[in-house]
């Protein structure tokens, strides 16, 4: 175990998940005053209860897709680091300057796995911290993250099965109302940025190994 561990070193940035959970659920616990996150559109989308489905899905998607590259290549696992975890913390900071907040989630009163599956979330994820939306974020940077430097041009299936899921999980937000749309925006803005961000760092950083000072 030492040995696989020290083979391994580069797992240790997975170990920021404990952290990023648990100053996300901070945030929630602070006595802040919350801003409510509403538009017209959120009002016209039903309330989907079967989209519970690829909302859990996400909490195995976004560690299942850096675990993998962790050991598949390394580069790309950097990438996710690099953009993932900066963007949370940015989200938390949002999180602190901004409060949000929604106040149309249903009951989920019925019977059924998937209703039982809401009513487990909502009373477990309190509506609070929605803008932007964190699964939105995460699940768009792993993403853009893992393919933006061609993995997918030889891969081409495992990365439409993941548009696919992320799309999913976008829109399992608003579809079993844990999110506003504008958080969905909110979280694919955010997503973006720390993917132009996380390019930029490494283009930078490949130059200066090119140029070596003389």
């Amino acid at each position: 175990m030492v040995n696989f561990l020290k083979k391994h070193k580069d797992l240790g940035w997975l170990s920021l998940f404990l952290v990023v959970v648990g100053l996300y659920f901070l945030a929630q616990q602070l006595p802040l005053d919350h801003r409510s996150i509403h538009c017209a559109l959120d009002d016209k989308i039903p309330f989907l209860p079967a989209f519970c489905i690829p909302y859990v899905l996400w909490y195995l998607y976004i560690p299942g897709m850096m675990l993998y590259m962790c050991f598949r290549d390394p580069a790309i696992y950097h990438r996710q680091v690099l953009t993932v975890f900066p963007g949370v913390l940015l989200c938390t900071l949002i999180f602190l300057i901004y409060p949000t907040c929604i106040d149309f989630r249903p009951m989920a009163e019925g019977t059924g796995l998937f209703r039982w599956v809401c009513r487990f979330l909502f009373a477990n994820d309190r509506p609070m911290n929605v803008f932007p939306s964190r699964h939105c974020f995460d699940a768009i940077a792993v993403h853009l993250a893992t393919f933006a430097s061609g993995y997918g041009k030889s891969h081409r299936a495992f990365q439409v099965g993941s548009a696919i899921f992320v799309i999913l999980i976008c829109l399992s937000t608003v579809f079993i109302k844990q999110h506003s749309v504008l958080d969905v925006l909110g979280g694919a803005a955010v997503a973006l940025a720390m993917h132009a961000l996380a390019g930029f760092i490494l283009k930078t950083r490949r130059a200066s190994h090119d140029h070596p000072a003389l």
